[in-house]
């Protein structure tokens, strides 16, 4: 079965940009989503033991926490990244990395290195 890597951010460029180094550092197949109803949407619409050993998520820690999202991609096995201005303000107080904006694909493979995906 195929792994797959949530990309869920606002913004459809820098997501599918994200998606392709995704695609080139751990062959994931991308689910590109532009907000939060979507993400539930389209991990809900994965198979039964379909893995996600990634996703990169454009909520703040507190948003992201109590959301349906957070327990979805925990049954998955997603190891979380937060993305956005908001995450960015929150990164001291959150349980999850944060890729601060803006991004390189060598800042990116660094990240994903040091959570050891």
């Amino acid at each position: 079965m195929q792994n797959h890597c949530l990309i869920f951010l606002e913004s459809p460029l820098v997501a599918q940009d994200l998606a392709l180094t995704m695609k080139d550092l751990l062959g994931c197949g991308p689910i590109i989503a532009t907000s939060l109803g979507e993400a539930e949407a389209q991990v809900a619409a994965l198979p039964n033991g379909a893995l996600i050993p990634c996703a990169f998520v454009h909520l703040s820690p507190s948003a992201f926490r109590p959301s349906r999202l957070h327990d979805m991609l925990r049954t998955h096995g997603a190891k979380v990244i937060l993305v956005g201005h908001a995450a960015e303000l929150e990164a001291d107080a959150g349980d999850w990395p944060v890729l601060m904006q803006p991004f390189s694909s060598a800042q990116v493979a660094d990240l994903i290195g040091r959570i050891a995906v």
